[in-house]
Formats: structure tokens, C-alpha cells, sequence
């Protein structure tokens, strides 16, 4: 799912919307379900990386307060298109 990350690790920024980020994971799987779970305004993608596929985002709690984290973006070859 997803895991905290440091900084430097999200150093790069190419932009990416948060609509492409969830379409990346199956509908079933749980980080699909969690990503949907996420009212719009709770999260926001603070960089990505094309050749890593690292996006890397903020969550905020209910008092504003950011969690930092980051998702590695399934290979596109590897997502079943039916």
C-alpha cells in the first residue's frame, strides 16, 4: 500500500492528477480502495517520478496536520485491459 518516505525521495516533479493515480490500480485492490475512499480535498500529489513511478502525496488529518507518503505505480504491462 503505501509507506512513509524521506524528503529527498520526492525530490522530482512531473505533473500527474490524482484521477491517473487511482485509474493505475485495479478497482478491487486495496489501494485502489483506499486511494477512493479519500475525499478530494484530503489528499494532494506533491511529486511524481516517470522512470520510477513514485508519486509521492500528502494526506491531512482531520486537523490539518500532513502525513507524507508515497505509492510506486504499477507497470502499465502488467495491468489486465479487458
Amino acid at each position: 500500500m503505501s509507506r512513509r518516505i524521506s524528503a529527498q525521495a520526492c525530490s522530482s516533479y512531473q505533473s500527474i492528477s490524482k484521477k491517473t493515480v487511482k485509474s493505475m490500480f485495479e478497482p478491487n485492490t486495496r489501494t485502489r480502495r483506499w486511494l477512493d475512499s479519500l475525499d478530494e480535498d484530503q489528499w494532494s500529489i506533491t511529486s511524481f517520478d516517470s522512470i520510477s513511478r513514485v508519486v509521492c502525496f500528502d494526506i491531512f488529518n482531520t486537523i490539518g496536520t500532513p502525513h507524507h507518503l508515497s505509492l510506486t505505480l504499477p507497470d502499465m504491462s502488467s495491468k489486465s485491459w479487458s
